[in-house]
């Protein structure tokens, strides 16, 4: 009995009768299909921004934005430097001042060549007073007027090319006849006049832009507010 009963018990493990058929294992779940890992693991910014329109067409409307924001940020900058110039100008009062040796040289250029017509149009109209007075030669005004009015002409334009063909660095003495420098400060003078006149019209609609702006956003804070 003994005997049966250790057998009863082997065969029933710690309890008695039948011993139970051990657990099937668990199947791995399936691996997640990509197309479902891919929305689920993906923001919600990857979402498209324009649903009701085509790819291209969304396409086009980023680049167009971000082409918007580059001349937002090229307008800034330049803005900002229009407004950095104004402040050197304002405060240092010699920064549009001609250097001494560049307003002498200039000089020394501008007595020959505007020094000489100018003498020369004085003594010639000596000359005609004196053959009217002294040597009773009768000389038609006409020729008097032309021939005065010639050398006053020749002066000006004497003066001009003297400023004009000066070298304006102050480091760089220039040539003898100055053909090259006159190219050059002609050159410079229209450039100028151009860029202040793109820089006015540029400040006005800038400013314009941002009271515009600025009107906007208080009528939608105002809006805001009444809601």
């Amino acid at each position: 009995r003994v005997q049966g009963r250790h057998v009863m018990m082997s065969d029933g493990g710690k309890g008695f009768g039948k011993t139970p058929p051990p657990p099937k294992p668990k199947a791995p779940p399936p691996p997640p299909s990509p197309v479902a890992s891919a929305e689920s693991s993906s923001p919600l910014s990857d979402k498209p921004e324009y649903p009701d329109i085509s790819p291209s067409a969304a396409k086009m409307l980023d680049q167009m934005r971000a082409k918007k924001e580059e001349d937002r940020v090229a307008q800034d900058a330049q803005y900002e430097r229009i407004k950095e110039v104004d402040a050197v100008l304002a405060e240092d009062k010699t920064a549009g001042v001609i250097p001494e040796k560049v307003a002498m040289r200039m000089l020394g250029r501008m007595l020959p060549l505007a020094g000489v017509p100018i003498f020369g149009g004085i003594a010639l109209f000596v000359t005609f007073y004196l053959s009217a007075t002294k040597w009773d030669l009768e000389i038609q005004p006409a020729v008097v007027a032309y021939a005065t009015t010639v050398p006053w002409l020749l002066g000006l334009a004497g003066l001009t090319y003297g400023v004009m063909s000066s070298s304006w660095d102050e480091e760089v003495e220039g040539s003898f006849l100055g053909l090259d420098e006159c190219k050059t400060n002609v050159g410079r003078i229209f450039e100028g006049i151009n860029r202040s006149g793109q820089d006015r019209v540029f400040r006005e609609d800038y400013e314009e832009r941002l009271r515009k702006e600025a009107n906007a956003a208080t009528m939608n804070r105002d809006k805001r507010r009444k809601k």
